[in-house]
């Protein structure tokens, strides 16, 4: 009896095993199916939205490259993608310079890099805005500090160009304004002839400009004193040092008149004093010189502060009065040795005669 049960047991251990085996095979399958569904379902099933994606020709020939070659590397792909990108940037700058030297905007078309494109059609507006002086060329410049910088330029040129000291008002760099208004008042400090001509200036160029106006009309006051006998023009005169010498000219001036040392000393500038001194003295030399020569007066040449010309005034009186007197003593008071012979001779010869 105990051996029958003890085969039924087994018996029942078998089946029960069998089952066990059976129920967990079914399992598994399942799962592995399962996840074969699921990784389907992500490599082959449709994607939730369609991308577009624009590539250019030369990335095209790289995807191209890359299908017909696979064994190639990672490395060598990418070095294959930056020789291509290295290419359209080298065609992209040459398309740029093109564009520069030819003003021709079908180049800047050709340039696939947009940033770049963008800048080479800029640039020609720039270019055609200065060479022909059109503003719309300005305006249609996309970057907005280079189309400010082009409307400025323009409005520089026609202010300089126009003398329009208005049309710097129109621009809106600052320091470019600025630049324009002191350019105009320069200019127009230049010609200048009277205050009326400073008025609409600024600051101190209108400043520069009433001390240029003042300046002139103190020099004309000073040339119109040259030869004047009274003060009347220097008295018009705001500039210190020009009015002094005014003053001084009109001393000079009436020294000269008069013959008059003393009023030479009155002279402030020195070099226009004696300038006067010797000018006066020159003057009064020379008169004494003919005078002393007509009356044979002695004591007039004595009184020639000019060296030279007062040895000439005595040699010619003591030649004339040793002719006169036959008397070759006289010679000896003859300074100059030449002339002292010559008298000698000269009247001893009259004395043989």
């Amino acid at each position: 009896m105990n051996g029958k049960k003890a085969w039924i047991l087994f018996f029942i251990i078998i089946i029960t095993a069998w089952g066990m085996f059976l129920f967990l095979n079914a399992n598994t399958s399942d799962k592995v199916d399962n996840t074969n569904s699921d990784i389907e379902k992500e490599t082959t099933g449709e994607p939730t939205a369609k991308v577009d994606i624009k590539i250019s020709e030369e990335e095209k020939e790289f995807q191209k490259n890359i299908e017909e070659n696979p064994e190639k590397s990672l490395e060598d792909k990418l070095e294959e993608k930056n020789q291509i990108i290295k290419k359209q940037n080298n065609k992209d700058i040459n398309y740029f310079n093109e564009a520069s030297n030819s003003w021709d905007i079908e180049y800047c078309k050709k340039i696939k890099d947009k940033i770049l494109q963008d800048k080479c059609i800029d640039n020609l507006y720039s270019q055609k805005a200065d060479q022909e002086n059109k503003i719309e060329y300005c305006k249609k410049i996309k970057d907005s500090s280079k189309k400010t910088i082009c409307i400025d330029n323009l409005y520089y040129k026609y202010a300089i160009l126009k003398n329009n000291l208005s049309v710097c008002k129109k621009i809106t760099d600052n320091t470019t304004k600025e630049y324009c208004e002191e350019e105009i008042n320069i200019k127009n400090l230049e010609t200048a002839q009277d205050l009326n001509d400073c008025s609409w200036m600024t600051n101190d160029v209108k400043k520069q400009c009433e001390n240029k106006v003042q300046i002139n009309n103190d020099i004309s006051s000073l040339k119109e004193s040259t030869d004047s006998e009274d003060f009347t023009w220097c008295n018009n005169i705001e500039d210190m040092t020009i009015k002094t010498i005014c003053i001084d000219k009109i001393y000079l001036w009436n020294a000269k008149l008069d013959r008059n040392i003393d009023i030479c000393n009155k002279i402030k500038t020195e070099n226009i004093r004696n300038a006067c001194i010797k000018s006066v003295s020159g003057i009064k030399d020379k008169e004494n010189f003919q005078n002393a020569i007509i009356d044979e007066n002695l004591d007039l040449c004595n009184s020639i502060t000019d060296k030279t010309l007062k040895i000439k005034c005595l040699d010619t009186l003591y030649m004339k009065k040793a002719l006169a007197e036959r008397n070759k003593e006289l010679c000896n008071n003859i300074e100059n040795e030449f002339n002292k012979n010559n008298c000698i001779e000269t009247v001893m010869r009259t004395e043989n005669q």
